[in-house]
């Protein structure tokens, strides 16, 4: 379930000054799973974030308002626990790489340069990098636990510069197609 259109891409972020650069699926309990998409290679992951206070939060966030922007640096921080994968050149799509943002923990068997294969399981789904992760909410205490998924084609993020009604139509196409999967768009 996709928590709301300020969950889809091009959502503004004006705690950051930045916009939305992924969907973010709502897990509804603990103890969930995210998966790979397509077979790939890890390129990118940290599996050990520890979350800042609120205040050193606040205070990294501040210095995205300040710059006008949200710096590279600040967006790897509110990740958290996250894997990036290349799933290489996709025929009639372009390069496609994916980032798996959020997550509790990240499997054993997922490491930097290491291959994964479509469904593949990625890590347990959470929150870390959020501000309840800076609070202290985690697990089943947080009704928020989410997966953060971005989805760039040839380095530009899924919904890239389209209005939030276009975005909505190619993510449902990319994500239901005409398999009419559940919660997608009748």
């Amino acid at each position: 379930m996709v928590l709301g259109s300020g969950s889809l891409p091009g959502a503004p972020r004006t705690y950051r000054n930045g916009t939305h650069r992924g969907i973010d699926f709502g897990c509804g309990t603990a103890d969930r799973s995210g998966y790979s998409i397509a077979d790939g290679t890890v390129v990118y992951l940290v599996n050990d974030y520890e979350d800042s206070s609120v205040a050193e939060r606040e205070a990294l966030l501040e210095q995205a308002s300040i710059a006008g922007f949200t710096p590279h640096w600040t967006l790897v921080m509110l990740y958290g626990n996250v894997v990036v994968i290349d799933h290489g050149e996709i025929p009639g799509a372009g390069r496609v790489v994916t980032i798996s943002a959020h997550l509790e923990e990240i499997d054993p068997s997922i490491s930097i340069g290491g291959r994964v294969l479509r469904g593949q399981r990625l890590g347990e789904l959470g929150n870390r990098g959020t501000n309840a992760s800076a609070e202290g909410l985690r697990g089943a205490s947080d009704p928020s636990l989410h997966l953060h998924w971005e989805l760039f084609i040839d380095n530009w993020y899924l919904g890239s510069g389209l209005d939030a009604g276009t975005t909505v139509e190619v993510i449902a196409m990319a994500l239901c197609g005409a398999a009419k999967t559940s919660g997608c768009p009748a």
